[in-house]
């Protein structure tokens, strides 16, 4: 033999006994997935050309103290995204003979024609799962807790670990696998974000240029503690912030593998317009690493939308560009211990966007970041951030959001936005919220005909027009005052808030006539009301009647519990600590 031909056949021979040994070693019959790793999925798929019969031979290793398999795997159907077999100790066909937590399986089913995709998911040692049953158990626990035995033995267990698939070599091929598997969708989706990682976030915009419905497949993990899901997407209308479509407990169901994954897939209809894809996932549990087994469709791990039932082509339209609206105003990066304001001008009713983010203390149930607009006419609150409107922020359970629209009439407002000394923008003592850059307050104006020239920003000394005396935010030991005029007998509206209890006042207001300083109004604990947070935060916020003539407001603060300086639960308004006096 000439030295040429030996070279080739030595070659060959050389390529054949790599590609036999390959851990994803396939011929045109037959598809083994082996050579597994801990904490990797190992993943390939397969066409069917013909309706036949696949043989199935696995092995699945069980927790050394559990009934469950911690390595297993499954074939889902490529068209439907749903799992058609999945390898559990209860099919277990025989004994593997060799170590007692290895299970095997063998046997054949039936498919139909198409593309299938199969899965293997071995765990990391630490992450399989523990059920100890009687002291016996519990002894063998602990000693192999502080020995490597249950580490080595897990690791000669992954070894084992494999599945096999055979069938008729005339309608069986290998279609992808190894590092060039890529799942296939029913249909090229209109919008995708999957395979997501921890730590993730993203705004996406698209418009609908119809009414029309759209098949939105979301795979994401569900916190039973948190009662929400903490990695998913959500929906909004980009005009309004209203949620048009988002995942719950209740209209998602389980998407294999541990119990807090959850599964959306469904037509939702939608009305023409802009929209907003809000995508986020929490630090744990994610395609980049799972700390619980995966679900059955790992590489859907996001969301994929679909053209739903009666879609015409080019509604739905994806847009680069975030949505252009009116903002009217932003109070936001806000940092700690900040107490920011703006004041405003509504020439006429107007429907408002608010976006606002916040800290919700769970241990004292208040906010202890978070935003609020007040009517400088009166001092009333007229839209705050709280535990009824507030929701789920991302992140830390403790973040919050409001995205709605509320109504004003004309007049003159203040958006104020306080923080404590802890978790705010770019020092986040925990998970930062889903959109750190808004953390604050913001204002749009809604609707395509809104005219920004509605909303004049004006300076925050301005309290409107028809304010007497305005002497707020006062701190410890404040004796202030300040004379007003009453030109014909009139109502007044007072808002005052200040500090007691049943026995006496510590922080209050009262009125003076000037000429004889004869006492005409007093701030008391029993005509006041609770004021929010503290209970002995009071407030008065009512109106009474005075004669022609002139007066004297006068505030006390004593040396504790004062703007800016609490020592208890501060007040719904701490900016008003003190007393604002108006012309109804």
């Amino acid at each position: 033999m000439k030295a040429k031909s030996k070279f080739g056949v030595y070659f060959a021979l050389t390529v054949l006994q790599l590609c036999a040994s390959s851990p994803l070693f396939a011929d045109q019959s037959r598809l083994v997935l082996s050579g597994l790793s801990q904490g990797k999925l190992t993943c390939a798929s397969f066409e069917l050309s013909a309706d036949a019969e696949i043989d199935i031979q696995a092995k699945g290793a069980l927790g050394q103290y559990s009934e469950e398999l911690t390595g297993y795997c499954w074939i889902l159907d490529s068209k439907t995204r749903g799992e058609i077999w999945h390898f559990t100790s209860h099919q277990r066909s025989k004994d593997a003979g060799k170590k007692d937590n290895i299970q095997e399986y063998e046997g054949a089913i039936p498919l139909k024609k198409g593309i299938y995709e199969v899965y293997y998911y071995v765990p990391e040692y630490n992450f399989f799962n523990i059920n100890i049953d009687g002291t016996n158990e519990v002894f063998d626990f602990l000693r192999d807790l502080f020995s490597r035995k249950s580490k080595t033995n897990w690791k000669e267990s992954i070894s084992e670990l494999m599945i096999e698939i055979r069938s008729n070599a005339n309608v069986f091929k290998i279609v992808s696998q190894g590092s060039a598997f890529k799942p296939s969708p029913p249909e090229p989706p209109l919008f995708q974000k999957v395979k997501l990682g921890d730590g993730y976030y993203k705004k996406s915009y698209f418009r609908l240029k119809e009414p029309t419905n759209l098949r939105i497949y979301m795979i994401g993990e569900y916190s039973q503690s948190g009662k929400r899901l903490i990695d998913g997407a959500w929906v909004v209308d980009a005009e309004t912030g209203a949620h048009v479509w988002e995942p719950t407990r209740w209209n998602t169901e389980l998407a294999g593998g541990a119990r807090k994954n959850r599964m959306f897939y469904d037509d939702v209809h939608l009305p023409a317009g802009d929209y907003i894809i809000n995508c986020i996932t929490d630090d744990s549990h994610s395609f980049e690493g799972w700390n619980a087994n995966p679900p059955s469709d790992p590489y859907f791990w996001g969301i994929s939308i679909f053209p739903g039932q009666g879609y015409k082509s080019g509604q739905f339209i994806p847009l680069d560009a975030p949505i252009i609206s009116h903002a009217l105003l932003k109070i936001i990066r806000v940092g700690e211990d900040a107490a920011e304001e703006q004041s405003f001008k509504l020439s006429r009713e107007a429907r408002l966007r608010i976006y606002c983010f916040g800290e919700f203390d769970e241990s004292g149930e208040e906010f202890a970041d978070f935003g609020w607009i007040e009517d400088n006419a009166t001092g009333e609150i007229v839209w705050q951030l709280d535990a009824e409107n507030a929701q789920f922020g991302g992140g830390s359970s403790k973040n919050r959001v409001f995205d709605g629209v509320i109504t004003l009439p004309k007049g003159s407002y203040t958006v104020h936005y306080i923080s404590d000394d802890s978790h705010s923008y770019n020092d986040w003592t925990t998970s930062p919220p889903f959109d750190p850059e808004n953390y604050g307050i913001s204002i749009y104006g809604v609707g395509k005909d809104f005219d920004p020239a509605i909303c004049e920003l004006t300076p925050k000394s301005d309290f409107g027009d028809n304010t007497l005396v305005e002497m707020t935010r006062l701190g410890d030991d404040q004796r202030v005052f300040k004379n007003f005029t009453i030109q014909a007998p009139s109502k007044i509206h007072i808002y005052s808030i200040g500090e007691g209890d049943r026995d006496e006042m510590y922080d209050y207001g009262w009125i003076e006539r000037k000429k004889d300083n004869q006492v005409v109004w007093e701030m008391t604990y029993r005509n006041t009301k609770p004021a929010g947070g503290a209970s002995k935060n009071r407030l008065f916020d009512g109106e009474i009647l005075l004669d022609k003539g002139e007066y004297t407001a006068r505030f006390s603060t004593d040396g504790s519990h004062s703007y800016n300086n609490w020592n208890a639960p501060k007040p719904k308004n701490p900016t008003n600590w003190g007393i604002l006096i108006t012309k109804p």
